[in-house]
């Protein structure tokens, strides 16, 4: 099969023909259609990120739709020829591991996770990947839509925890900070899907927010948070190296509101304790996603509440793999995102 491998002392990935995996205890092969490009597998790559990655090489790649091909014994609840999302978060769950937890084929989460790292190195830019079983979530219900749209579930699911864990509840009021990226443009549709009666998109690229506005007419495009009326919620996806967007977004937030953070700014953040306490404000962080709800993503979208039409992925062969990376890096269009068809 061909796999896209980072090679020792390589800052770029090569496409190599590899043998096909081999099934491991409580794993699953599945043969790949899509899989996302992620704007920040290029640091991943050079190094730039401060990533701790599997030992090299590797084949990296996370967020990826396919056929399930081969299911090892003692596995339930998968079949063969289903069709999949890969996720590639894991988490070690025996008591004796201490925060063992990766995104397998990628980086680490802590210092304790490079032993789990390189038990299972090995990511989605390849024709096909050997996962754990846990990682692989049956899309049911099967909307009609491409692999090169549903690849993006991983980033509508962090967003929809990040909802849900705050309790985002219809007629809702919502600012989404970051709504020019990825992540907080899947947030802004994420909230319509969910009920809220009017969303602002903030960020710093008016021409960005302004395709996410014309999802719908409950969205208003917003670069100042000086601007915004007294909102329900808040979620940020801010990942840049300035947090004085989260600080100005607080102040806004009703008594008994709500803000998640599903991106961290590289900067600490000032955060008003007394303010928080006094007006009754949760604040709280959120990751990932539990595997079930990718299926209440997916009813959202066959019952129509969730429009995943509005992406339009740029689909790049995965021989072209370097170049699919080069166009997530760059990232004009919240909207659309760079898929890489694996077949």
């Amino acid at each position: 099969m061909k796999a896209a491998r980072l090679n020792p002392n390589a800052n770029s990935l090569v496409i190599e023909d590899l043998p096909e995996p081999e099934l491991r205890p409580g794993s699953v092969i599945v043969r790949l259609e899509a899989a996302f490009a992620s704007h920040f597998i290029t640091e991943v790559i050079d190094g730039s990120g401060g990533y701790t990655t599997p030992q090299r090489p590797f084949t990296p790649g996370m967020d990826a739709v396919g056929i399930v091909e081969q299911i090892a014994d003692g596995v339930r609840g998968l079949a063969i020829r289903e069709r999949v999302y890969c996720d590639s978060y894991f988490e070690a769950k025996h008591p004796a591991t201490t925060g063992e937890r990766a995104f397998l084929g990628n980086f680490a989460m802590g210092p304790h996770s490079i032993e789990l790292l390189n038990e299972w190195p090995d990511g989605v830019y390849a024709q096909k990947v050997c996962l754990p079983a846990d990682c692989i979530i049956p899309i049911q219900p099967n909307p009609a839509v491409s692999g090169a749209i549903l690849c993006r579930l991983g980033w509508l699911g962090t967003a929809y925890a990040g909802f849900r864990k705050i309790g985002l509840s219809p007629g809702a009021v919502v600012a989404v900070n970051g709504a020019s990226g990825l992540l907080g443009s899947s947030a802004a549709l994420v909230a319509l899907a969910l009920g809220a009666s009017q969303v602002f998109a903030l960020g710093r690229r008016m021409d960005a927010l302004k395709v996410v506005a014309e999802i719908d007419r409950r969205v208003v495009a917003v670069t100042d948070p000086a601007s915004l009326p007294t909102l329900d919620v808040a979620l940020s996806s801010v990942d840049a190296g300035d947090a004085s967007s989260l600080e100005a977004l607080l102040p806004h937030l009703r008594r008994g509101g709500a803000f998640v953070v599903v991106g961290a700014p590289k900067v600490p953040m000032s955060l008003n304790v007394r303010a928080v306490l006094s007006n009754d404000i949760t604040f709280r962080g959120s990751l990932w996603f539990e595997r079930a709800q990718v299926r209440e993503i997916l009813r959202l979208a066959v019952s129509g509440q969730m429009n995943l039409s509005v992406f339009n992925p740029e689909v790049f062969e995965l021989t072209r793999i370097n170049d699919a990376l080069e166009a997530a890096h760059s990232r004009p269009n919240p909207l659309r995102h760079v898929a890489i068809s694996c077949l």
